[in-house]
């Protein structure tokens, strides 16, 4: 039989089509359900539509490059055994696109592992590359045989029309998103509420483990952990599963679980063209092109405090007319305007962007600090990995020789795959933490203490990450270099007891009758990942599921110590959903009953206040994405900790 050119680049058209429709749909579908954050259909829907365009698109292109390459010989030779050339384009496009999901399947889980490649795995993967070619050839064959006779031209038109009509009309009648009638402003002023004349701080390190803190504090190493573990209460502090950070510390603010305050990711997608915004983090393996999306179609923004739809307790502080002080807390871009200020957690990233932007009052740091003029006086303890000094690097690596600090300072990147970057994570990471420390003992010596003074860390979880290895070398002494053991053994004691001075220095400036909490998010896992880190992924039993809920595994660290609360006690039963509670039970204030937690009594002396209130408010979800300069950098860190691709 037979073809016209017309007719076959149709046909190729059409069978990219449909199978990059089909793709598409499939991927969405995939990645909303390996994110906790998608979960309204409507996002489910959007997501997965942008998805379909897009392998539309790819698949057209796909199409159209067979049906250029396969024309001269079905001009030549004619169709045999295909009723159409529908009926060959489809099978070999689809089977092409089974061949590329299923290599990547193999690569990404048996052969590629860039710090512990296994022997051979060069001949391994082309071995692997010619049998799964091969195979796809043969299916091609068989399929183009076995559906010679079939109308298939037919078949997917009218079943693919009805599919996309039936998804077109359920995407139009769901409601979209969070509706303006779930935001509930509550004037707390009628209640006549009578907060207790106590001053409370909160102090987080991200990733904190009772399982490094203990041994340090029997050795006298952390006499600021001891003294506040000693005069107060401890508790293993249990977390959430999935333990994600930005969700997890906002719920500690707000005591209620993700899905019910709106920090549900990391980061958000803004597609172009249509301007939808959904966030999302998590992407399947076996679909690396999402990553090519991900830089180069769709905008990838940290998650911003706007999408926060619960009351934090800088908030319910504010509108009680008390003052707050926030430092550094996750999802706190753009910063709020509240009852003193708060440092969000892009303030200070860049050096130059901060000196550029702020001398000429424009661009992102307007949004940084509240109030912006804050920012003027905090500059100046902005630190970047190019301000390292050899001193700094001593202080926790051995350095062994000057070539190794000399390689240190040519570091330029997260890339922690590489092993000669081994040191990024430590450079990377350090000076977040100089910057917000210095900058907090400022604010707490030049500035009032606020009636809520409350910072978050985040060093010692990017330090576990990548370090926690050499820390328990002993167990897999044979999977690692000995060089790097030397140099970095003593690198996690040492930061433990960096934080120890920094906490030191906090209650020194802090009043103290003030009631200071310290607490983690989570702990770790007790083994080491065939990629060489430690991270905080098993649940309590295999198969759990990944809507966010309380486990036992990898708890954090909790203490609270002041005035009312138990001395040398260790508390049984407190998770990261009760410290926004037992805060505000502290202050003397009702409990909301929308909170997912709850108060901490026992750690108290006297029991908590009965009363309750409805609620301290929600707001109206808002999906403006404030772009900055430094979101590139942000995504970068998170890569780097495992949280995102």
């Amino acid at each position: 039989m037979k073809i016209n050119f017309r007719k076959n680049l149709k046909s190729a058209l059409l069978a990219g089509l449909t199978v990059g429709i089909s793709v598409g749909l499939i991927l969405g579908l995939k990645v909303s359900k390996i994110n906790p954050s998608i979960t309204q259909f409507s996002d489910i829907w959007n997501l997965s539509t942008h998805f379909m365009v897009l392998y539309a698109l790819a698949g057209i292109i796909a199409g159209a490059v067979l049906g250029l390459i396969f024309y001269p010989f079905l001009r030549k030779r004619g169709l045999k055994r295909a009723r159409s050339p529908f009926n060959l384009y489809l099978p070999v496009i689809l089977l092409l696109t089974l061949y590329h999901y299923f290599r990547v399947y193999v690569l990404t889980h048996f052969i590629a592992n860039p710090l512990m490649p296994i022997k051979g795995s060069l001949w391994v993967n082309i071995g692997f590359t010619i049998v799964f070619l091969a195979l796809t050839i043969i299916a091609i064959i068989l399929a183009v045989r076995i559906t010679a006779k079939w109308r298939l031209t037919t078949v997917v038109g009218y079943l693919g029309g009805a599919i996309l009509m039936v998804w077109i009309i359920a995407g139009i009648i769901t409601p979209k998103g969070i509706s303006a009638s779930t935001a509930e402003t509550v004037d707390l002023q009628k209640y006549d509420l009578q907060p207790a004349d106590t001053k409370v701080a909160l102090i987080g390190f991200d990733g904190a483990w009772w399982e490094i803190i203990d041994p340090l504090m029997a050795e006298g190493k952390l006499p600021n952990f001891r003294k506040l573990v000693e005069n107060g209460s401890r508790a293993q502090l249990k977390t959430l599963y999935p333990t994600f950070s930005a969700m997890i510390w906002t719920s500690i603010v707000t005591g209620k679980l993700p899905q019910n305050h709106g920090i549900n990711s990391f980061l958000v997608w803004s597609f172009p063209i249509t301007g939808a915004k959904i966030p999302l983090f998590r992407l399947p393996y076996l679909a690396p092109e999402l990553l090519w999306i991900q830089e180069n179609i769709a905008t990838v923004s940290p998650i911003p405090s706007n999408y926060r739809t619960a009351a934090s307790l800088w908030n319910i502080f504010s509108d009680l007319d008390m003052s707050v002080g926030i430092m550094n807390w996750w999802a706190t871009y753009p910063a709020e305007k509240v009852n003193g200020y708060i440092y969000s957690d892009h303030a200070l990233f860049n050096k130059m962007q901060v000196l550029t932007n702020y001398k000429e009052r424009l661009g992102d740091t307007v949004y940084d600090i509240y109030p912006p003029e804050l920012l003027i006086e905090l500059q100046q303890f902005c630190s970047t990995p190019a301000d390292f000094i050899r001193e700094d690097l001593t202080r926790f690596v051995a350095v062994e020789n000057d070539a190794f600090w000399e390689e240190f300072k040519k570091l330029n990147t997260y890339d922690y795959l590489d092993i000669a970057y081994e040191a990024s994570m430590f450079k990377y990471s350090f000076p977040g933490d100089k910057t917000v420390i210095e900058a907090a003992e400022y604010l707490l010596e030049q500035k009032e203490q606020p009636d809520l003074w409350a910072i978050y860390l985040q060093g010692l979880d990017s330090m576990s990450h990548q370090y926690l290895k050499y820390h328990f070398s002993h167990r897999h002494e044979d999977k690692l270099m000995p060089v790097n053991i030397a140099r970095y053994r003593d690198l996690i004691n040492n930061y433990y007891q960096y934080m120890d001075e920094a906490l030191g220095e906090f209650l020194t400036r802090l009043d103290p009758e003030t009631v200071v909490f310290v607490v983690s998010d989570h702990g770790f896992d007790d083994e080491m990942l065939p990629t060489g880190h430690y991270h905080h992924i098993k649940p309590d039993s295999p198969g759990e599921s990944e809507d966010f809920h309380l486990i036992q595994a990898h708890p954090g660290i909790f203490i609270a110590a002041g005035p009312g609360i138990k001395q040398n006690f260790t508390a049984e039963n407190v998770s990261v959903l009760d410290i926004a509670p037992t805060i505000l039970a502290v202050m003397g204030l009702p409990y909301a009953e929308d909170m997912d937690g709850k108060i901490a009594a026992e750690i108290l002396k006297t029991p908590p206040n009965t009363d309750t209130i409805a609620t301290y408010g929600t707001y109206k979800f808002d999906d403006a994405i404030i772009e900055t300069a430094v979101d590139k950098q942000v995504r970068d860190k998170l890569k780097a900790l495992g949280y995102v691709k």
